[in-house]
This record gives structure tokens, C-alpha cells and sequence, in this order.
């Protein structure tokens, strides 16, 4: 990116860092060991943790619905308002999803 001077490579969706950046995410979430399970945010978190990889093939599905939602605020708005009701959809659909005992295998690692 530095050479070419060609940033939008940075940000597409099917491109090689985002690529990079998702399956990074995806591995320090779900290697969350926590030693102190008794607490809470420690039980919420490992919860979480499991629903990782059912939110990230969930939430391109859920962003195309958001981007029509949000439609017509401000760019920051717009950034934030979506980000939230994607992160929020994407949890709680992977999280009813993971009680139906077919789906559970492919929703929970």
C-alpha cells in the first residue's frame, strides 16, 4: 500500500487485509481463556467468545439490512449507528441460532 499509493486495497471487503485482519480477530477472540469463570463479564465473555465465528459469517448478511436502516445520517452517525445494530443483530441472531441443536455444530466452534 505504501509503494503503490493505492489505499483503497486497505479497506475492500474481499481483499487480502481485511482477509487477514478477520481471521486475527476471529483467533484472539475465540482463544479468550479466562482463569477467573466465576466472575460475570468472565462467563459473558467466553459466551461471546463462542458465538465469534456464527457473527462473523452472519454479519455481511445483517450489514446489507443495516445500510438500509441508517440511511441518510451523518457519516459518524452513520458509522456508529450501524456498527451497533450490526454487532447487536449479529450476536443475538448467532445466539437464538446456537439453541436449535442442527445449527448449533455450524454456529458454535
Amino acid at each position: 500500500t505504501q509503494i503503490t499509493k493505492e489505499y483503497n486495497n486497505t479497506y475492500d471487503i474481499l481483499g487480502m487485509f481485511v482477509f487477514v485482519y478477520s481471521i486475527s480477530l476471529f483467533v484472539l477472540i475465540n482463544d479468550i481463556k479466562l482463569s477467573n469463570t466465576d466472575n460475570k463479564a468472565s462467563k459473558i465473555i467466553c459466551g461471546l467468545s463462542k458465538l465469534s465465528f456464527g457473527v462473523y459469517i452472519t454479519h455481511i448478511i445483517i450489514n446489507t439490512f443495516a445500510g438500509a436502516l441508517v440511511q441518510g445520517l451523518n457519516p459518524v452517525a452513520h458509522i456508529c449507528v450501524r456498527f451497533a445494530v450490526v454487532v447487536i443483530l449479529s450476536f443475538a441472531s448467532c445466539h437464538i441460532l446456537s439453541k436449535i441443536p442442527g445449527v448449533k455444530k455450524l454456529i458454535k466452534m
